[in-house]
């Protein structure tokens, strides 16, 4: 009997082993396959998607790029074979998206696979079908100019892979979302994605970003975007920024690509974050479409499989000049503010954009200046004196109602007596406990937690109806992420539904949300539900919930009189952890009379 326990693993399993390193989800046949005609030369890239039945049974990219003659067709499809690397010493010099040779085997070992291809001086072209990596036929076929690849029957071999794909509309917003990063990447290339045939992203060729933008997000978004355009040391920058009024909760709207790449690094993206200095607040990131043109030894793009996670090379250098070339381009950029007024859904209104305030965004003008011209007084303006504490009031009263028996009120609470002295900077309530120990409470922290704990318990949520629903226009990838969680949006309080082609109106809203003035408030939840990971319900419903409950509470610099403080520690004190919000900030501080008396160098 043989006492040999290592087998070398047959070809056939190799190539699945490598495969699932490649291909995760459909999107990243889409991925390997456009990037594969990027590399062809083509100006014109379309992505063909059918579902059936719950799912994505088919992919096609058509490209009119160089194609291939048959002996190259007949190769392409085996383990690492490729026409961009000669020697170990080309990895260094890199310029193309694939590199490899893994690709198109990695697509063919997993599924039914269909090459058809024609190079310009060829009348006929090549077909190739593979299933299951294996080579059925090579033969002469009609073609136009360039190559389609078609995938049927994706993971048919390999079950435990196809199981753990997640739903319908997941997939999609994964796909939709590849699309839209590699075409803002290449503004110069001409994309279009069908679904079931029909349209669903369309980009034109154009020298300027700026196109590409306008034909995935709209014209509002990019009509108050910064160009950047600059140079410093080893690095070259162009695209566009967002002024400070747009910014999101988190960074999924910063589209970053070095090389026509698209890429994440976060060095880069903190370097980004930074240069906007205090013009953000430390929670927030801009809306970005950034290309950075970096000499290829400094980047390895060889250290993930999926090639979008990149090393740099004198990393500090890199991206000390991004931020000082994006707080230069906010230096010479018109930053004046100019609010404006939000139109809800069924009313026209010129120039208004996504958020509450837009900038000008053109470069060379002085960032001071006299505000611009108002037609008519605002009223917020005349309601200053009165609204916040108007506001704060009816805030503290919806948190104020008697829990019922089965919501499972708390019985006894760690949280210590307090009695409110005082407030600080409109933001923290000065309270003394009963054993003479002085506490700081952050007053946002607090009715955060408060609200939190409120909507977790109350398994009936009150909704209130708008007059007017809110529009919400947003990306393919963000209109599937609200297909998606639309179940638990209404068993939040929400009402959303579609209102034309990617745009939904919000029509109802929890009574603690309260009231909506303009779409970003919506998009702020909606920015969770992305950032969690598709299909964990309960991962997305604490998001919706945390968010909710940020947006209802009483704010930070609201003035609080000693009898609404004394209110609001009495309900924290109802809640099941008082000494943490939502988010894992502490709500209180506490000073024992020793640590005072330290602090005065008392013995």
């Amino acid at each position: 009997m043989s006492d040999q326990v290592i087998r070398q693993l047959d070809q056939a399993t190799i190539n699945q082993i490598a495969a699932g390193e490649v291909i995760e989800r459909p999107a990243s046949v889409a991925k390997e396959l456009i990037e594969n005609a990027i590399d062809a030369g083509a100006d014109q890239i379309r992505c063909e998607v059918t579902t059936e039945n719950g799912e994505i049974t088919r992919i096609r990219i058509v490209d009119n790029g160089r194609g291939m003659s048959r002996e190259d067709a007949a190769i392409a499809c085996l383990p690492h074979t490729t026409s961009k690397l000669r020697t170990l010493d080309d990895l260094s010099t890199i310029h193309t998206m694939g590199f490899r040779g893994e690709a198109l085997a990695s697509i063919g070992a997993v599924s039914a696979m269909m090459l058809v291809t024609r190079q310009k001086e060829s009348t006929s072209g090549t077909r190739v079908s593979i299933r299951g990596g294996a080579i059925d036929e090579v033969a002469e076929a009609g073609s136009a100019l360039g190559t389609t690849v078609t995938v049927d029957d994706l993971f048919y071999n390999t079950p435990a892979r196809k199981k753990f794909q997640k739903s319908l509309k997941t997939e999609l917003g994964h796909l939709y979302g590849i699309v839209e990063r590699i075409a803002l990447a290449n503004p110069g290339i001409g994309f279009r994605l069908l679904l079931n045939r029909r349209g669903r992203i369309t980009t034109q060729r154009s020298s300027n970003k700026r196109d590409t933008i306008v034909g995935l997000y709209g014209p509002e978004l990019a009509r108050g975007l910064i160009p950047v355009s600059a140079s410093d040391g080893p690095v070259q920058i162009e695209g566009f920024i967002s002024p400070p009024a747009i910014s999101r909760l988190e960074p999924y709207q910063v589209h970053l690509s070095i090389n026509r790449r698209d890429i994440y690094n976060r060095a880069l993206l903190n370097a980004i974050r930074e240069g906007y200095g205090t013009l953000l607040p430390k929670d927030r990131y801009p809306v970005a479409f950034l290309d950075l043109t970096i000499d290829t030894t400094l980047v390895d793009v060889n250290v993930h499989p999926a090639k979008r996670q990149v090393r740099l090379d004198q990393e500090q250098t890199v991206t000390a000049a991004v931020t000082a070339m994006i707080r230069a381009a906010l230096d010479e950029a018109d930053l004046l503010y100019r609010p404006i007024t939000y139109h809800p859904a069924g009313q026209k209104a010129e120039g208004v954009g996504e958020t509450n305030a837009l900038y000008a965004g053109s470069s060379g003008a002085a960032r001071t200046g006299t505000p611009a011209p108002s037609s008519s007084p605002s009223p917020r303006r005349l309601q200053q004196t009165t609204a916040p504490r108007l506001l704060t009031t009816q805030q503290l009263r919806l948190t104020s109602r008697p829990v019922s028996p089965e919501e499972g009120a708390p019985g006894h609470s760690n949280l210590p007596e307090m009695r409110v002295l005082g407030q600080v900077a409109n933001t923290y309530l000065i309270a003394e406990t009963p054993d003479q120990t002085l506490c700081l409470i952050d007053q946002h922290a607090a009715h955060e937690r408060i609200l939190y704990d409120q909507i977790r318990r109350n398994r009936t949520v009150q909704t209130q109806e708008l007059i007017t629903p809110v529009l919400l226009t947003v990306t393919l990838q963000e209109a599937e992420a609200i297909r998606e969680a639309t179940p638990i949006f209404e068993r939040e309080g929400f009402r959303i539904e579609e209102f034309g082609r990617d745009s939904f109106a919000v029509s109802a809203v929890p009574v603690i949300f309260g009231r909506i003035e303009d779409p970003e408030q919506v998009r702020e939840i909606i920015a969770g539900v992305i950032g969690e990971e598709p299909g964990d319900q309960t991962a997305t419903r604490n998001a919706i919930t945390s968010r909710v409950a940020c947006r209802g509470a009483v704010k930070a610099g609201a003035a609080l009189t000693n009898e609404q403080g004394e209110q609001l520690l009495a309900q924290l004190a109802a809640t099941e952890d008082p000494f943490t919000c939502p988010h894992g900030r502490p709500t209180v501080v506490r000073f024992t009379l020793e640590q005072l008396a330290a602090l005065f160098l008392r013995t």
